[in-house]
């Protein structure tokens, strides 16, 4: 079927305050996103643990096929919408169509509260800067290839996401930084573009470890 063509006010429409539907300029890959699934081609200053992992890459370890919650940055490149809202002064949510995963922002505030539950997504803490949107995570749990194919990320994982809009309000510029000490011997950044995708709806997102993990077994007896 064709796809209905965007009305006037889809066209005309901007974003004054970071809050719409957004969908990746989608780029080469800086991470390992997007190798072949047998592949490893490794971009990142690993320790030794992190190497020990690289050398013994295996394929069918991809928590895609378990379905397990995506986590930063492979989300933040990923070709699927989100949604940013602003439901009230101190809180923004990011609401991701794959996973159908919600992180939420909190604003006005300096550190995480006391015993904040780590989460695949961490905790975040946002502010604005000259404009800018900064937002600072926290408090991840481990993550199988979390910080990239085949490498995982560990607990103590910060990030820092910085946003600008266009003048025009119609495209978001991020840049990413990311450490973790036990994976990583320095930060790692990453630069990545959105389009404000006016009229969008997020859509449904079913993700079933048996038929995901289906293509490991089919030529089992």
């Amino acid at each position: 079927t064709n796809l209905p063509k965007p009305s006037a006010a889809q066209l005309a429409a901007k974003s004054t305050d970071f809050t719409g539907v957004w969908r990746v300029q989608f780029k080469g890959d800086v991470l390992g996103r997007n190798r072949p699934d047998t592949v490893v081609v490794n971009t990142l200053p690993v320790t030794a643990k992190g190497q020990d992992q690289l050398d013994h890459f295996d394929s069918d370890r991809n928590p895609e096929w378990d379905c397990l919650p995506i986590t930063m940055p492979q989300i933040l490149g990923y070709p699927y919408p989100f949604e940013i809202t602003r439901p009230n002064a101190d809180t923004l949510i990011i609401h991701y169509e794959v996973d159908e995963l919600t992180r939420v922002v909190h604003l006005n505030m300096k550190s995480p509260p006391a015993n904040v539950e780590p989460t695949p997504l961490g905790y975040s803490i946002g502010h604005f800067d000259n404009g800018d949107l900064v937002i600072e995570t926290a408090n991840f749990t481990h993550a199988r290839w979390g910080n990239g194919r085949g490498v995982d990320s560990s607990e103590k994982r910060t990030t820092v996401e910085r946003y600008t809009l266009s003048e025009d309000g119609r495209s978001l510029t991020l840049h990413f930084t990311m450490t973790d000490p036990e994976y990583l011997t320095k930060p790692v950044t990453d630069e990545q573009r959105y389009n404000l995708n006016a009229g969008y709806k997020l859509q449904e997102y079913l993700c079933d470890p048996a038929t995901a993990r289906r293509h490991l077994t089919a030529g089992e007896d």
